[in-house]
């Protein structure tokens, strides 16, 4: 009997203890700072895990046996170990992780909405560093974007691989973002670059080519993502204090009218800590003033910015806060110079002095499942308000309300699908367009699939988007039968295969889209000898882009980085621009010149199909060379953008009719087939080569370094430009013979350097000369940019 009750009791203790869990439990550390490591990421088995909490500790339960337990954070090495375990034993493992150091592996969120190393992505991607933000003194962040390769701006517009020219502030085909929310404004659809928290800044990830599946609307020609920071375990404090002044203008031509000082100054200030356990904070702000060296231009702002975050200390996996973001300033306006000699003079009754407001609030919510899987809820309320103070007739009142929810299943541990839906609201109250109001709703799903051995990795993605403005909603260019579909669906793939240990080879395919925006569809307004009609036919437009790269690590000595190379093609339907015509002031359609009741000005129309065929090639790295350390980042990309069948109106918009060959002939009528080289019919506001430029060299307290841009000559602007400017009217007078004077310089080039030293740990001191050359060059007609600035920076961190 006793044998008997013994087996028994045995039999228990065995059945229970082999169902019975062990614990695994440690601390994460930084490896080289030793400090702990908050909300790193804790996984085994299926994407099963937990996250550390705010002093790096974290505690699984799992199985008895064997596992593979991976540690991993943005921006961090990922870590595994192989971990046996008894049941009921409970295993202390403290991790160390080591931060991405090498460019290769820099880890970026925006190409599929999670964390991948940049060499495995399956589309082209740039990432600019907080370091070279701040090494050049930036006060506004379109400065900063212009140095990627790739990628212009014209006056604030941006472009990647020549998508996008000049269309006057209206519309954007490149979608801007701030912590993967749009940060376009609801009127006009523009960038407010000047709006940017750069001094919180992680990074800046930029995505070439159609990203609409994931993004939507305005990510026709790509993304720029501005990822924020949170605080770290040491409280940081950073300031940064920058004096500019404005050189004589121009070597080429004197055109200085003042005398004494013109310059800027400005105050970045930056503080992060972790308030206790579970809170996170963090404070920025900017000041800025510009006593401009046009005349009657200015600029004053100041913005302030909190981001703060708690983690839930009872359920596990959750976190949630508010970032919020306002600014307000006051700017005189400088549209176009009176005459070639003038250029620093406004035409008559084109400057205007504004004043406007901006805001947003943005609450959010993540939540980590014991899976692993990601729920994500964000949003935000973005308001501007732009108030004209020389004419009334042109303020705005703008609200746009985002939200999205997002939900990402780790399927298995080579396997992610990403889901979400999404709604966007904007109320506008305007002179300039009217009282509107639009809707933009959308669903989207990505898989991402890793296959041998995780040296293949494939992406699919599809996305549904429905855009309506007052009681006119959208109709897809995709149809079934004989009807169009209210929304607009849009699809991408793309593949990357790991050759080598760094070679990737990636090819992709995505298509895109972009509705109008208000401003496109509705302003009404003139400025001088200018009028802008509205557009309420206008249609949205659709697009594709695809390209085959390969990616190439490189090591010389301790130098690493990588090569780049990529062939693209872009292509453009239905697409929107501004073109100069005779318009019908009551139906505004286009009309021959002299019928009644019509007017001459600019109305955005859909005037053609556009194909852009082009090589991109970019080399990216940083190490040392003996004892110095250099970094750099450079880039060439060849564009051929052509119209494709486009129609009579917006041929002769182009301002080449005007240019001649030495027979006294036109280089381009657009009644006679052109040669597929010749450069007379590119596309309005678009150029051929572009060139990028930026070596940083570093030897113990000392920094210097050196950026270059160049472009090639723009062929083609608005021909009304140019006839206006033959009138004598003081409106952009002999504006062809300024630019017959800057095609014989070839293009743009433009080049800045810097030198710092580092005074001790806590402060530095810059000497930076923008535009060393002093070149005189404009990005679009009748804005000349600025000439040689020298600058002044002191940089304190405590």
């Amino acid at each position: 009997m006793k044998h008997y009750l013994f087996s028994i009791t045995a039999l228990m203790i065995s059945y229970f203890s082999f169902g019975q869990n062990a614990t695994i439990t440690g601390v994460i550390k930084d490896d080289r700072s030793t400090q702990t490591i908050p909300f790193a990421n804790v996984l085994y088995g299926n994407n099963e895990g937990t996250t550390s909490d705010l002093d790096g500790k974290y505690t699984i339960s799992l199985p008895a046996g064997t596992h593979k337990i991976k540690f991993y954070l943005i921006g961090y090495d990922t870590l595994i170990r192989k971990v046996n375990v008894e049941a009921g034993e409970t295993k202390k493992l403290n991790i160390a992780l080591k931060e991405k150091s090498e460019v290769l592996k820099t880890a970026v969120v925006s190409a599929g909405k999670f964390e991948q190393n940049i060499g495995k992505v399956t589309v082209s991607m740039e990432t600019l560093s907080p370091e070279l933000v701040e090494n050049k003194a930036t006060t506004n962040a379109n400065d900063i974007v212009t140095q990627v390769p790739s990628v212009h701006t014209q006056e604030g517009q941006v472009s990647i691989r020549g998508g996008a020219g000049f269309s006057y502030g209206a519309g954007s085909r490149v979608l801007l973002m701030v912590d993967g929310i749009p940060m376009l404004s609801a009127d006009a659809g523009d960038v407010k670059w000047n709006y940017l928290p750069i001094e919180n800044l992680e990074s800046i990830e930029v995505i070439k080519g159609a990203s609409s599946v994931l993004y939507g609307s305005s990510a026709l020609n790509g993304v720029i993502n501005i990822r924020t920071g949170y605080p770290k375990s040491e409280p940081i404090t950073k300031v940064n204090l920058i004096g500019a002044m404005y050189d004589r203008p121009y070597a080429q031509n004197d055109y200085k009218y003042w005398d004494g000082y013109k310059g800027n100054q400005g105050l970045n200030f930056f503080h992060s800590r972790q308030v206790n356990k579970n809170f996170d904070l963090t404070i920025g702000g900017n000041f800025f003033n510009d006593d401009s060296f046009r005349i009657d231009e200015y600029e004053t702002r100041g913005r302030i910015n909190v981001n703060t975050r708690y983690r839930s200390p009872k359920v596990e996996g959750l976190s949630y806060g508010v970032n919020l973001n306002g600014q307000l300033a006051r700017n005189g306006l400088f549209f176009a110079f009176k005459n070639r000699d003038s250029i620093l003079h406004a035409a008559p009754n084109t400057s205007s002095i504004t004043k406007n407001s901006r805001h947003n609030i943005d609450p959010f919510i993540d939540f980590f499942d014991k899976r692993g899987d990601k729920h994500s809820l964000k949003t935000r309320w973005f308001q501007t308000n732009n108030q004209s103070i020389t004419a009334a007739a042109q303020s705005s009142l703008a609200d746009l309300l985002f939200t999205e929810y997002q939900y990402q299943r780790n399927i298995d541990s080579t396997s992610k699908l990403t889901t979400g839906v999404m709604n966007t609201y904007s109320i506008i109250r305007s002179d300039l367009y009217g009282d509107r109001d639009s809707r933009n709703m959308a669903a989207y799903g990505q898989l991402d699939k890793a296959l041998f051995k995780n040296k293949l990795n494939l992406s699919f993605g599809l996305r549904a988007e429905y855009f309506k403005i007052d009681d006119e909603q959208s109709e897809s260019s995709f149809t079934i039968g004989q009807t169009k579909l209210p929304f607009q669906p849009v699809f991408r793939m793309g593949a990357n295969y790991q050759l080598a240990e760094y070679t990737f080879l990636r090819a992709s395919y995505g298509q895109g889209y972009r509705f109008p925006t208000i401003a496109e569809k509705y302003v009404a307004t003139a400025l001088s000898l200018i009028r802008v009609f509205p557009n309420p036919e206008l249609e949205a437009e659709t697009g594709s882009s695809a390209e085959i790269g390969i990616k190439q690590g490189v090591q010389l000595g301790k130098w690493k980085g990588f090569i780049d190379v990529s062939a693209f093609i872009n292509q453009y339907d239905n697409m929107m621009e501004y073109t100069f015509a005779n318009y019908d002031t009551t139906t505004f359609q286009p009309v021959p010149n002299g019928t009644a009741g019509s007017a001459i000005g600019f109305s955005s129309r859909n005037v053609q199909s556009a194909r852009i065929t082009g090589i991109d090639a970019s080399i990216v790295g940083s190490g040392k060379v003996g004892e110095v350390k250099l970094t750099l980042l450079a880039g060439y990309t060849y564009m051929n953008p052509r119209a494709v069948n486009p129609d009579s109106v917006y041929l002769r918009s182009f301002s080449s009719l005007w240019q001649k060959d030495e027979f006294g002939n036109p280089l381009y009528d657009p009644n006679v087939s052109r040669a597929s080289d010749s450069v007379s019919d590119n596309l309005k506001y678009r150029f051929n080569h572009l060139i990028k430029f930026d070596l940083q060299a570093d030897y113990n307290r000392f920094s210097t370094g050196l950026s270059i841009r160049y472009n090639s000559f723009i062929h083609n602007i608005d021909r009304s430009f140019v006839e206006i400017g033959q009138l004598g009217l003081g409106f952009m007078d002999d504006l062809e013979g300024y630019r017959t004077a800057q095609r014989a310089l070839g293009g743009v080039l433009v080049m800045d350097y810097r030198v710092s030293y580092e005074l001790n740990t806590q402060a530095k001191l810059s000497f930076l000369v923008n535009n060393l050359l002093n070149r005189e060059y404009t990005t679009r007609p009748g804005f000349a940019m600025p000439p040689r600035t020298f600058i002044v920076q002191l940089g304190l961190k405590f």
